[in-house]
């Protein structure tokens, strides 16, 4: 099964809109090329929800592509937590001046998965400001990466662009890839980048299990307080839950 859904939005000026995006699917070999395009007009704003949770032997290849106007906000979360091979590549450009656009995402691959998330944001105005907070857990055999890639162009000034990828390998056999990628072509910029790849505390597993917590529920909470950072700003409420109770089953699941 092969399916191409195709979503336009468009943000009149000084309009304000919630979005949740979500792709799910019947255990089977199917595959997902989704594309969603969205313009913000003048002072607009968008919180945008994208939650992909598609079954074992799915493939999702996903792309948001955003162009934004003066003054407008664009806030967004991509969580990977399905398919067998997954990408999300999503390109935001800043056309005009004071723009704001926030991303945050979560990916969990696990068994023989593959997550992978490429950003592009394009700072072509003045005065604009970008954050990225990317975090990932990775399971068995999984693999999971990050590429995010800023551009600040020429002739501008005051742009601020803050960028950050950090990932948790539960097993040896896991692996996290991090590729921070600066282009700054102008000297007024504030442009900060990082990207961690760790295991799960040793010492933090032996102070939870000094307090009698058995080992499988320490490393829960570990990987718990880990992902919050991203989960607790997803809203509403409901869909924070459920996201929440997709990491939690797969924390228990997950053994030393």
């Amino acid at each position: 099964q092969v399916s191409h859904p195709r979503t336009v939005i468009e943000v009149g000026a000084r309009s304000h809109l919630r979005l949740i995006e979500t792709f799910t699917g019947l255990a089977g070999p199917t595959l997902t090329n989704a594309c969603t395009t969205i313009s913000l007009g003048a002072g607009a704003s968008l919180h945008h929800q994208r939650v992909q949770t598609e079954a074992p032997g799915a493939t999702h290849i996903g792309h948001t592509q955003v162009s934004q106007a003066a003054g407008s906000r664009y806030e967004t979360s991509s969580i990977m937590h399905g398919s067998d091979i997954a990408r999300h590549a999503i390109d935001v450009t800043l056309h005009e001046p004071d723009a704001h656009v926030a991303l945050t995402g979560l990916y969990r691959p696990a068994g023989h998965q593959r997550h992978d998330t490429a950003v592009c944001i394009d700072h072509a105005a003045s005065h604009g400001t970008s954050t990225q907070e990317f975090k990932g857990v990775v399971d068995d055999h999984a693999r999971g990466s990050f590429s995010g890639r800023i551009i600040v162009r020429p002739d501008t000034i005051a742009n601020d662009a803050q960028q950050m990828n950090r990932n948790l390998v539960l097993k040896p056999t896991a692996q996290a890839d991090a590729r921070p990628w600066l282009e700054i072509f102008a000297d007024d910029v504030r442009c900060t980048h990082g990207a961690t790849v760790g295991r799960l505390d040793d010492n933090a597993l032996f102070y939870l299990r000094s307090r009698g917590i058995p080992l499988d529920e320490s490393r829960t909470m570990l990987i718990d307080a880990f992902v919050r950072e991203i989960t607790d700003s997803i809203e509403p409420a409901s869909l924070r839950n459920h996201i929440a109770a997709l990491i939690e089953v797969a924390a228990r699941r997950s053994q030393p």
